[in-house]
């Protein structure tokens, strides 16, 4: 049997995560890469967050909120306040709950937090691009004050790390269907 597309969506996080694990270095890592690291964090957590949402999509659950386009286009956040709203999942009962259970508060705090550093067209922080500090310094994403190990890369680290399991779970659950 074929991977789904959740399951190849979360290959891919998982491919990121691993990346970001290289950087990580046991604990080792440059300061001028915490940049780096947490970017591939923010990536493994988006794609498992897709992941289960596009199983959940194809065994015809719906997602308030999020329409089919939206899977390009929006936050990890749009579709952790999507799971936490209830999708409709007659057929998966618990699936709801355990979606709620697990996107508590804390960790929307986080995928929140790692969204707002994605580059946009602003100067504000981020992972990629020169951003402007206050006062109007401009500054890299490498340098080292940039990002910090304890408030930034640890909690993310530690967040991507139960992401991508609690959706390998998920998606196990989609894969062996209702029951």
């Amino acid at each position: 049997m074929p991977d789904s597309i959740g399951q190849v969506w979360l290959s891919q996080a998982a491919s990121d995560l691993e990346a970001a694990e290289t950087l990580w270095n046991g604990g080792k890592i440059k300061p001028t890469l915490y940049c780096q690291a947490i970017a591939k964090y923010q990536q493994s957590v988006e794609k498992s967050v897709k992941a289960v949402a596009l199983d959940m999509r194809s065994a015809k659950m719906q997602l308030r909120g999020i329409g089919p386009d939206d899977y390009q286009r929006h936050p990890a956040s749009a579709f952790v306040t999507a799971f936490v709203r209830g999708p409709s999942a007659r057929k998966y009962p618990l699936l709801p709950g355990q979606l709620c259970k697990f996107f508590d508060q804390k960790r929307r705090g986080l995928i929140k937090a790692l969204d707002s550093l994605v580059p946009k067209k602003s100067d504000s922080r981020n992972t990629e691009y020169p951003y402007r500090l206050p006062g109007g310094t401009l500054q890299a994403p490498a340098h080292p004050t940039s990002f910090s190990l304890k408030q930034d890369v640890e909690p993310f680290r530690q967040l991507a790390h139960e992401v991508v399991d609690f959706a390998k779970k998920i998606i196990g659950v989609i894969a062996r269907g209702p029951k």
